[in-house]
């Protein structure tokens, strides 16, 4: 009787978690940190990726990256505090976000303040190079796949310019 249990268990085992067994033969099973690794790489070398403007500091900005590489993409990570975007590339993030400059200023940060961007009067060009000079105003995470973007506050926002 019981080894007719213990056939019965794995016969469910295999029924219930079958791609186990048809990924990888039983003589190649992945190590423990390389389990996973097979099918993230399988589901996303055809698809492109996309790229996500970073700040590791910024709660939001991990939580997205984290959001990102679980549903198995591997996006193109841009420190802009390292390296800030010029003003070209920030009017092309703002023709794909179909946004306004105010939309991805931080109004938070002491050069907001200081700049005097609050004012109404400041026009379109002072705002990109303000943020151009000043990479911090830059709202995060912005996250460009394709030819659309997406600000990801909160995180899932990002989720519905990755699916087209």
């Amino acid at each position: 009787m019981r080894a007719a249990r213990s056939a019965s268990r794995r016969r469910l085992t295999l029924g219930v978690f079958p791609w186990r067994f048809w990924v990888r033969s039983a003589h190649a099973l992945p190590t423990p940190g390389e389990h996973g690794k097979v099918r993230r790489e399988q589901r996303t070398t055809d698809m492109p990726q996309p790229t996500i403007y970073h700040n590791p500091r910024c709660s939001k900005s991990r939580a997205t990256l984290d959001l990102l590489t679980a549903r198995g993409f591997e996006p193109r990570v841009m420190l802009y505090l390292e390296t800030p975007p010029n003003a070209a590339e920030i009017e092309a993030l703002l023709r794909k976000l179909d946004a306004e400059p105010r939309a991805i200023l931080r109004s938070d940060e002491d050069e907001y303040a200081a700049l005097g961007l609050a004012d109404p009067a400041k026009t379109r060009s002072e705002l990109i190079a303000a943020i151009a000079a000043h990479p911090r105003l830059l709202q995060r995470p912005i996250v460009v796949h394709g030819a659309k973007a997406a600000i990801g506050r909160p995180p899932e926002a990002v989720l519905g310019i990755l699916s087209d």
